[in-house]
């Protein structure tokens, strides 16, 4: 894995030099560069495969097409083959060696026939045209901007701030949304001229105009009709498959292990089929309410070397320095987790797997549940109760017995949550009730929260909330689970977590790899009836199935937990002084987003409300940071 960056429409080579060394870190090993008048090429590397002669741009033969990969491309060897057998030559080892030769033989649409995590930029001299593609499930970043006279991109948004005339006009409207969802959905950044190169999209950039196009889209159709057995056999072989594709490497490996079950059956799959010893890595925050004694308990299973990391008050501090790198805030404390695990790996491993996409692929989210659910069950319900009486029982149940159906442990509901319950049985859809149950800041908090001079700047509804709406309408797709499993596939996995996993990793030079992210495997399930991937309330069906024998019956049967870095336990008191400090009255007022007098009531209520007040404040603290950084200064 590595660092990519150039522009097209333009020459400006220092430009190219200085994108290139603001991305280092993505790639200590060697970095290459393409000039030309109307096109140029970055690439910073981190040697994974063909250590000795893989370095890019790399070029066809005659050298006419240039391109620059972030990633790995799992089945070269089956295409370099096909390839040398209607007449390329290669130069090099490496995987992306391939990417040249493929456009030259079948054109653009050679990406189609990648198995593999990658950010492709690719440049056609005859024609005149830059191509960016980003993989399927969006496992690699890509950014890009259009400025005076081009077209610039790259893998981290930070590079492309150090285009001279880059302007910094911020999108109000994303920055409602990040305090909304907590991340930011869709192509949007905090700039208004700054995009995200959507998965499993390609743009195509000639004379000055931008074209977008979707090459790929998940299936949920529930076509297949197997048997229970078959279903299990085809999805071990897939995922047995997978795991053998992510070992492709020549330099170590491990994995992050957290201790649930689908961390514990990707360490089960890499010790199955590796020939060395099993390497894991694992975070917590006290050895008790975490998830170490699980990870602990799987490691000794499967006979790994196991190295752990506990996250500390004084780690809050690494925030400004996590958020720099990440490029835009996710407003969830587990970054600092992340980003520890992460300085611990490097130190061993340079390419670790993780067990990410097996939520996305089963809907097993808690929020996923209580949406489908509730969704169910308020059909069934007389409009008289739902909008009446149950109400009206809400506001008058006392806490403890509301705090009997809230699922994450040490936190309980408060007064604010109550509200927030009452608006989710007034809600008259699912896209109502998703938008309900997962705002941080609720429209009602928000309009107490913005002051005037921000709410000016919100021009009408969000275009990247309205694209989340359209999922839910999407009559493509028949049952209401499968909808809410594509959205958090198109949006959440993407942005939320993929996004943020590359930048923290790559901010050691750690190449993250994701086997149930295979597209195979993300096109079998979503041809899998809703009654394979779970079982009534049971989530995972066929996961827990292909497990039996490979992991501890404990792990195999664990139900689902949230996996928290609780603020209140791990940062008590820096947090307390962090917020002092970003927002006395002075600072809040100079901003101009916010009311002084709901933030610091926010402050206060911090001891009420720990599960609520925290996360929000961590939002506005990351915001208020990343302002900092990005706007403030010019990093």
């Amino acid at each position: 894995m590595c660092g990519i960056c150039g522009f097209a429409g333009f020459r400006d080579d220092a430009l190219l030099r200085r994108m290139t060394e603001v991305i280092a870190h993505r790639g200590l090993d060697d970095e290459g560069h393409y000039f030309s008048d109307r096109a140029s090429l970055g690439f910073r590397r981190l040697s994974i495969i063909d250590l000795s002669t893989g370095n890019q741009p790399l070029s066809s033969e005659d050298a006419k097409v240039w391109s620059v990969c972030n990633g790995e491309i799992y089945n070269f060897k089956a295409i370099k083959d096909e390839l040398l057998n209607r007449g390329h030559t290669f130069r090099t080892h490496t995987d992306t060696e391939i990417i040249p030769h493929a456009y030259q033989e079948w054109g653009i649409d050679f990406v189609n026939r990648l198995n593999g995590m990658f950010a492709i930029a690719l440049w056609d001299e005859r024609e005149g045209k830059l191509f960016l593609v980003r993989d399927r499930l969006g496992i690699r970043p890509l950014h890009y901007s259009t400025v005076a006279g081009g077209l610039v991109f790259s893998s981290e948004a930070k590079a492309i701030l150090k285009h001279p005339v880059f302007n910094k006009e911020l999108d109000y409207n994303a920055i409602d949304d990040f305090l909304t969802l907590r991340y930011i959905p869709g192509d949007v950044t905090f700039f208004k001229h700054l995009k995200v190169l959507e998965p499993a999209h390609m743009l195509i950039y000639q004379d000055g105009r931008v074209q977008i196009k979707r090459y790929w889209d998940i299936p949920m159709q529930q076509s297949l009709k197997l048997s229970a057995r078959d279903y299990r056999d085809h999805f071990y072989s897939l995922l047995d498959d997978s795991v053998n594709r992510c070992l492709l490497s020549d330099v170590p490996l491990g994995v992050y292990l957290s201790g649930g079950l689908d961390s514990s059956v990707i360490a089960a799959f890499v010790k199955k089929n590796y020939d060395k010893q099993l390497t894991v890595f694992s975070h917590g925050f006290d050895g008790q309410e975490d998830e170490l004694k699980y990870a602990r308990a799987v490691a000794r299973h499967l006979g790994a070397r196991h190295h752990e990391v506990f996250i500390k008050e004084e780690h809050l501090d690494l925030l400004p320095e996590i958020i720099y790198h990440m490029d835009m805030p996710i407003a969830n404390s587990d970054i600092i987790g992340f980003y520890l695990l992460a300085d611990l790996a490097h130190k061993h491993v340079k390419v670790f797997l993780t067990g990410e996409g097996s939520d996305e692929l089963f809907g097993s989210y808690v929020h996923q549940e209580t949406l489908y659910y509730g969704h169910r069950i308020k059909k069934f319900i007389p409009k008289f109760l739902l909008k009446g009486v149950l109400p009206a029982l809400i506001k008058k149940s006392p806490l403890s017995l509301i705090n009997m159906f809230f699922r994450y442990p040490g936190y309980a509901l408060d007064e604010e949550s109550r509200l927030k319950l009452l608006e989710y049985f007034h809600s008259g859809n699912l896209a109502s009730d998703y938008f309900c149950l997962n705002s941080l800041f609720s429209n009602r908090q928000k309009d107490s929260l913005y002051s005037a001079s921000f709410r000016q700047n919100l021009n009408g509804p969000s275009p990247a909330l309205k694209s989340l709406q359209e999922v839910f309408e999407d009559k493509r797709i028949k049952h209401a689970f499968n909808r809410l499993i594509y959205l958090e596939f198109k949006y959440w996995l993407p942005t939320y977590h993929l996004m943020k996993e590359d930048k923290i990793a790559m901010s050691f030079c750690l190449e993250s790899r994701y086997p149930y992210l295979d597209h195979e495997i993300v096109e079998f399930m979503g041809e899998v009836p809703v009654g394979m991937k779970k079982k009534g309330l049971k989530r995972k069906h066929l996961l827990r199935e292909i497990a039996r024998g490979l992991i501890p019956e404990e792990i195999r049967n664990r139900p689902k937990g949230p996996i928290l870095v609780p603020i209140n336990k791990c940062f008590d008191r820096n947090f307390q002084r962090m917020l002092g400090e970003y927002f006395t009255r002075e600072k809040v007022e100079k901003r101009g987003y916010y009311n002084y007098s709901y933030v610091r009531d926010l402050i206060a209520g911090r001891k009420k409300n720990p599960f609520l007040f925290d996360r929000q404040l961590f939002a506005l603290l990351s915001l208020e940071i990343w302002h900092d950084i990005f706007v403030d200064q010019n990093p």
